[in-house]
């Protein structure tokens, strides 16, 4: 029994496609002059994206202006459709009494850009290997009486074929055979019959038994040898019954026939590698290796073997390629040696596993207790030419016991980790979302931005902005006597006082006060805000109620606004070559198990970077993201942390249930999340680079969204809310690959019209037809939008006419998504995926983009499928 399931080109078995990315890199925005000092967090630089190992910060509650406490509202991340590492929580230190400064003192500060307390992820233990049977095993029972006799029948084995009588064309080859049982009784063990080319097994039969005096045959078969690379010259062809030793025979003797044979002709001509798929051994799901022989279907690793009862068997081989293979593939098992089946699989996509399953090896050989040697071959014939043609076999040697076996291994429940008991409240500082810091100053006008830092002119009013939180699951009394005390280079200068509210577990409270033009000189001066002055509450952690910066005030007036930035032709050329000099053959994730030796997300990072300047003209860098981009098991930590980030308030049962949560697999490859008053963007590079680039791309649409439409991002929980945020990350990506080929004139994302590549299209619109997630939710919407002719821009115009809208037009509808109003949303949603007649439309114009007798080395990489096909 086989299973045949498509794979994306980052999972083993596709499910859901989406985009979606993070990284490590720490970018500022381009705020003017005042930077922070003392901070203890390293500070980072907007020139360029580089890896790094800080921690991102997790996701904070935001609120709305004002002084008073407010309501959190935390938007959760948004995710791009699937790794594990430990982040260990700092320990909580123990209650000490609150420092208070005097006028004049500096007591230590903390970062003005705070860190708050760290999920610790735990990690799941790897599986332990099964126990392996020791012997001296029991002697097998000896083999039953012969009573049947098999042997080729009457003529047995012929071969015709066009031309001269013993000299033939591979393609002309045909062979009959007829096998029987001479007796004296019926066999009813199921036996094989192969033909063979040599050493080759051309084709393998399976018999289910055989009377006596009947026999069996086949007659006329073409195409045994078809696609071989056969030199000329004179070979072997032999028919071969029972090579299993399957049935008792009278005579083991006459069980082989062979004619000999002169082939003529040429073979075909060799192909380019690069331009070649290649087939190899690879593990499925959930198991370690490419075969998987275990008493215990479910279980992860093999062994636990008995003689006596059923073998489970899986085997899983990949393309491991960009190439479809339009044709079928052949996957051999061998037991010890002697080939058990051959299975057959009806062809396979770019970058696409197959896979096989069998209930039990004992249906196909004999196993006696002891060790046995199972190999699996992948396309043994070499029909299909590959790029690499000595990476097709895998063998493991495995020991069968006797009676019941181990059992099997008992489902692993990853808790939550136990949290130290807490019972006080914790004041410290928080950087809202959009704020450049928990601490800005700027020019004191009507005009100031709350929370931006500006140009600070001594001769002008200056106006700080703070903001701080209560950073556990435990609020303060009811009081009015909250405070925040506010220095300036150690010198008191204001105290403002705040209600602490009924509950206050995890509030903001924002406020700002005003100093007069010309009291201060031009030059440094330290700004600190002192937390509860007096100590009037007992805090878990009395240590984070000061922060501060040093600003620099200026005598001379804002000198202008910041220079344009530009990329010129020869940076976006350079940038983008290596997709075309490298990354576009490459499906190896770029971190992780089975990376290539050159790690690529450099260059990913790079041609992101060119990527966003043609779509938007401005540089990413100076945006104000926080680009991480992670190694796979970094990813899923971080990931985890992120959908945690508020754990320290959450009372025990709404831990445990935002821990299941956040831990069931989602199958995410990125991620873009509000944390820290930042947008962070989260990449998992155990991807391809085309796939990691993609999901860059994608990302970068949804922190762009959230740069120029927060109102929509802090929307609740919708399911249509949610399909348009990736109904605007997908036609992002969209337009990227197509700005890419517009600028260097070569091509990305072109398909043979094969029948692989049709089933992934027809697999494709199918998973977005059946609106399960919200990628498939956002698809439907981009194309109703692009074909409704809403706003009369011309995009519907654009896509039945040319297929396909450029970078510009898809920017446009990119736009068009953006600009709806957050009270308009889900009206909008509601009114477009009503009309399916114009989703039925779409899937015919795509059907349209499949390019017939395509050259090999001009196929798209398949991280570029879901792209191409399903996006305006």
């Amino acid at each position: 029994m086989s299973v045949k399931t498509l794979k994306d080109s980052r999972r083993l078995f596709i499910a859901v496609f989406a985009l979606t990315l993070v990284s490590v890199v720490a970018c500022t925005g381009s705020s003017p002059t005042p930077t922070p000092d003392l901070i203890l967090a390293p500070p980072v630089s907007p020139a360029s994206p580089t890896i790094s190992p800080a921690t991102p910060t997790p996701l904070q509650p935001t609120s709305t202006p004002g002084s008073q406490p407010t309501t959190p509202s935390t938007p959760p991340p948004s995710p791009t459709p699937a790794p594990t590492a430990t982040t260990t929580a700092p320990p909580t230190p123990s209650p000490t009494p609150t420092a208070t400064p005097g006028p004049g003192t500096l007591a230590p500060a903390i970062s003005a850009f705070p860190v708050l307390e760290r999920f610790p992820v735990p990690t799941m233990p790897p599986p332990i290997a099964p126990p392996v049977p020791q012997g001296p095993f029991p002697t097998p029972t000896p083999r039953p009486e012969a009573q049947s006799n098999l042997a080729p029948r009457n003529a047995g084995l012929t071969i015709t074929g066009a031309g001269v009588t013993g000299e033939y064309r591979v393609e002309d080859i045909r062979i009959s055979w007829s096998v029987g049982n001479s007796g004296p009784f019926a066999t009813n063990e199921e036996f094989n019959v192969e033909v063979r080319l040599g050493d080759d097994i051309l084709a393998q039969w399976v018999i289910e038994g055989l009377t006596v005096n009947s026999f069996v045959f086949v007659d006329d078969i073409p195409g045994l040898l078809e696609g071989m690379r056969i030199e000329p010259g004179i070979y072997e062809i032999s028919l071969v019954v029972d090579p299993l030793d399957a049935v008792v025979e009278v005579s083991e003797s006459d069980n082989v026939q062979t004619r000999t044979i002169t082939i003529t002709g040429d073979p075909p001509p060799a192909q380019p590698a690069d331009t070649l798929p290649n087939l190899v051994p690879a593990p499925q799901p959930g198991k370690a290796e490419p075969i998987f022989a275990s008493s215990h279907a479910d279980d992860p690793l093999s062994g636990k073997l008995s003689a006596d009862v059923p073998t489970h068997i899986a085997l899983a081989a990949a393309n491991a390629s960009v190439q479809y293979i339009d044709r079928n593939i052949e996957v051999d098992l061998y037991f010890d040696g002697k080939l058990a089946r051959r299975l057959t699989w009806v062809d396979l996509g770019a970058d696409e596993f197959l896979q096989f399953s069998l209930d039990d090896l004992r249906d196909l050989v004999d196993i006696a207790p002891g060790p046995h040697t199972l190999s699996l071959v992948v396309d043994p014939l070499n029909r299909i030419e590959e790029a690499d043609e000595t990476d097709n076999e895998y063998s493991v040697e495995l020991v069968w016991g006797t009676g019941d076996p181990p059992p099997a291994v008992e489902p692993f429940v990853l808790e939550p980790p136990v949290r130290q008991p807490l019972t006080r409240a914790n004041l410290m500082p928080f950087r809202p979302f959009g704020w450049d810091s928990g601490i800005t100053a700027s020019v004191d006008n009507s005009l100031t931005e709350t929370g931006k830092d500006g140009w600070l002119e001594a001769s002008a009013a200056t106006r700080i902005d703070f903001a701080f939180t209560n950073a556990s699951r435990f609020s303060l009394p009811l009081t009015d006597q909250l405070a925040a005390d506010v220095l300036v280079d150690g010198q008191f200068i204001e105290r403002r006082k705040f209600n602490s509210g009924s509950s206050n577990v995890g509030l903001i409270w924002k406020d700002n006060i005003s100093l007069p033009a010309d009291s201060l000189a031009a030059g440094e001066h330290r700004v600190r805000i002192v937390l509860d002055p007096d100590g009037l509450f007992e805090e878990l952690d009395e240590a984070d109620n000061f922060f501060e910066r040093t600003f620099t005030w200026h005598d001379e007036p804002d000198p202008g606004a910041d220079e344009v930035f530009t990329m010129s032709d020869e940076e976006i050329a350079a940038a983008l070559a290596p997709i075309f000099d490298g990354m576009r053959r490459e499906t190896r994730p770029v971190q992780g198990p089975g990376s290539p030796e050159k790690d690529w997300t450099d260059e990913v990072i790079a041609a992101g970077r060119a990527t966003y300047y043609l779509l938007t003209g401005r540089d990413v860098n100076e945006e104000g993201y926080v680009l991480n981009f992670l190694h796979p098991d970094r990813f899923t930590a971080e990931s985890t942390a992120t959908c945690m980030s508020n754990w320290i308030t959450l009372s025990l049962s709404d831990y445990q249930d935002a821990f299941d949560f956040c831990t069931e697999e989602g199958g995410e490859i990125g991620f873009k999340t509000r944390a820290n008053g930042q947008v962070h963007v989260f990449i998992d590079m155990g991807l391809s680079p085309l796939d990691a680039l993609g999901t860059y791309l994608h990302e970068l649409g949804h922190a762009l969204q959230d740069l120029r439409n927060p109102e929509q991002t802090d929307l609740p929980f919708r399911l249509n809310t949610r399909g348009l945020f990736e109904a605007q990350a997908q036609i992002f990506e969209a337009a990227g690959w197509r700005a890419i080929e517009e600028t260097t004139g070569q091509q990305l994302s072109l398909f043979p019209d094969v029948v692989p590549a049709r089933d992934r299209f027809d697999f494709l619109f199918d998973l977005r037809r059946n609106r399960g997630t919200v990628h498939d939710i956002g698809y439907q919407l981009l194309w109703v939008e692009a074909l409704s002719g809403a706003g009369n821009v011309g995009l519907s115009d654009m896509l039945r006419t040319d297929g396909v809208l450029d970078s510009a037009a898809a920017m446009v509808l990119y736009s068009r998504l953006v600009n709806i109003p957050a009270s308009e949303v889900e009206g909008w949603a509601v009114n477009r995926l009503i009309f399916t007649d114009l989703m039925d439309e779409f899937e015919q114009i795509a059907s349209q983009r499949f390019v017939a007798d395509l050259p090999p080395e001009e196929t798209g990489h398949p991280a570029l499928q879901d792209a191409t096909w399903t996006a305006p």
